[in-house]
């Protein structure tokens, strides 16, 4: 895969996460309670928990 393309893969899935964490956060969800759920849900798309994180800042 070319580098520009895994790169905007990337930022679309970091998009969805961000997008995903913004609807719990709204419910009144705790970030310690949030991040566990999406790192299940993107586990398997190869997401890292370190890259989630960057990905929501």
């Amino acid at each position: 895969m070319a580098k520009g393309a895994k790169r905007h893969t990337t930022k679309m899935m970091y998009e969805a996460i961000r997008k995903d964490f913004e609807d719990y956060y709204k419910k009144g969800l705790r970030v310690d309670v949030i991040v566990p759920i999406l790192a299940r849900k993107f586990y398997k798309e190869n997401a890292t928990i370190e890259n989630i994180l960057k990905g929501v800042k």
